[in-house]
């Protein structure tokens, strides 16, 4: 399946957070742009790159999003400073994040494997959560099904996800000769999850 999951870590009580829970707009916007990788990353852009990201984004979403040019204007401005401001409140928090390109079926399939021999109850919603997460955000995140879009996962989640990764080691899931590359995305996503959750963070996930 040619597709990527992108994980950022965010703050839960954010106005950047409450905004992508609440204002559809706002949402479809910050889904175009997390094409491009980190979202608080477009902001170390120069201006006028930073207003072509905004440009492009809400020209392939015109029939989606705001119809006026001030209600676009408004839009851009308002994300700009959402973002200026979770980029200076939350720094460690929003350099956080992770990818899963074109693997996160091996491994929900190992961590299915995995948990069933330690005799987890519920495994398949514990991997589901932890690979799709927990709440919608617009459209439900299910590859298999082609629903994509953003979810999160919330707090609970990322601590009960994060107690269980800590207890796998990559090695038991992948073989580093013939299995490498899973072994790596696992190995890289699993830090990121610890460290959301050390950080106290939520989790955006948008497939692209």
């Amino acid at each position: 399946m040619g597709v990527t999951l992108n994980y950022q870590a965010i703050p839960p009580r954010s106005s950047f957070y409450l905004r992508l829970q609440n204002d559809r707009d706002f949402r479809v916007l910050a889904n175009s742009l997390s094409c491009s990788g980190n979202l608080f990353n477009l902001f170390e852009h120069d201006p006028e790159e930073f207003n072509e990201y905004m440009r492009e984004a809400i020209s392939c979403n015109r029939d989606m999003l705001c119809r006026t040019n001030l209600e676009k204007s408004m839009l851009i401005g308002d994300f700009r400073e959402s973002v200026r401001i979770i980029c200076r409140d939350y720094p460690k928090i929003v350099r956080a994040d992770a990818s899963l390109d074109k693997s996160f079926e091996e491994i929900s399939d190992k961590l299915i494997e995995e948990l069933l021999k330690r005799k987890f109850d519920n495994v398949d919603d514990i991997v589901a959560n932890l690979l799709y997460g927990d709440i919608e955000l617009g459209k439900i995140i299910v590859p298999a099904e082609e629903l994509y879009g953003f979810a999160s996962t919330s707090r609970e989640a990322v601590k009960k996800g994060a107690n269980i990764l800590r207890q796998i080691e990559p090695e038991a899931l992948f073989s580093e000769e013939e299995e490498w590359r899973y072994l790596e995305d696992f190995r890289e996503w699993k830090e990121f999850y610890i460290l959301a959750d050390d950080l106290g963070a939520e989790i955006v996930i948008d497939l692209i």
